[in-house]
């Protein structure tokens, strides 16, 4: 007998409800006038439209990875390629919140990436690595690349934030002025008010906790390593699997509901990941 991993393959009929309001309000689709509704009218909007709700919800109990109809983009990455014609120039301009946060110009072929969505969608290429394979050092790339994505929304966000203010008193930095950087926990509870007016209720929470153990263990594995660092068995991998869920998944969700914009698939799905469990199977 040898112990795997495997995550549930099933949702409740109120798990995959919620998954699929999840999307509606905040998924990256073109019904914008659904995400604010009560959710009963948004189930009559849909059913005018002739849209089977209640038969989604019960193809998400049987298979959770499905995609959901309508509402959850598979499109939208965390790059792009453009392709210019030859003695042609193309000029490409990112705009967040009508801020230009990039500009490129291309003269044959470009791939440009989008830090925060691609480190996001690499975190969770790694965590289904590491369950596949069991492999810690998938899911030591998973937690990194996790954080490295939290990082980078910050930083597009403060871009963006600091374009808009009109008080250079009020613009925000990273270089502290009596030297330091500001930490990611000061960003969360101190930055994000400022910026939004959203204050995250982290206090002794369980997603905080979850949080700064993957913070803790991101930083004695990958930023400073220490002999040692890490985990030892399979059983503290699926811990360790099952918290990315929250302190990943959750604090990325909550990060865009608080700036109010729609995210990308991933990020809604990663929320809502269902339970690694370490199961008994026969060798061979």
């Amino acid at each position: 007998m040898a112990k795997v991993l495997e995550a549930d393959n099933w949702l409740s009929a109120r798990e995959a409800r919620e998954l699929i309001f999840y999307f509606i309000r905040w998924g990256e689709h073109w019904d914008d006038y659904l995400r604010t509704l009560p959710d009963g009218l948004v189930e009559a909007e849909l059913q005018q439209k002739g849209y089977d709700f209640s038969g989604q919800v019960s193809e998400l109990q049987k298979n959770p990875h499905r995609a959901i109809t309508w509402f959850e983009n598979l499109l939208v990455g965390g790059t792009w390629e453009i392709e210019a014609s030859p003695g042609a120039t193309v000029t490409h301009s990112l705009l967040v919140d009508g801020v230009e946060v990039s500009r490129n110009e291309v003269t044959e072929h470009a791939v440009l990436r989008q830090a925060h969505t691609s480190d996001f969608l690499a975190a969770c290429n790694a965590r289904d690595e590491a369950i596949r394979d069991r492999s810690f050092d998938s899911f030591y790339t998973a937690i990194t690349k996790g954080f490295s994505s939290i990082e980078a929304y910050f930083t597009l966000r403060v871009h963006v934030y600091n374009a808009k203010c009109t008080d250079p008193d009020r613009k925000l930095s990273e270089k502290r002025k009596n030297g330091g950087f500001v930490s990611l926990d000061e960003k969360i509870k101190e930055w994000l008010p400022t910026m939004t007016g959203v204050t995250l209720d982290i206090g002794k929470s369980p997603a905080w906790e979850d949080y700064k153990f993957l913070r803790n263990l991101r930083n004695d594995v990958a930023i400073h390593p220490k002999p040692g660092a890490g985990f030892t068995t399979i059983d503290e991998l699926a811990d360790g699997l099952n918290r990315f869920r929250y302190g990943i998944g959750a604090l990325m969700f909550l990060l865009h509901q608080a700036f109010g914009e729609p995210m990308q698939a991933s990020i809604i799905r990663a929320m809502r990941y269902p339970t690694v469990r370490v199961v008994q199977k026969n060798e061979g």
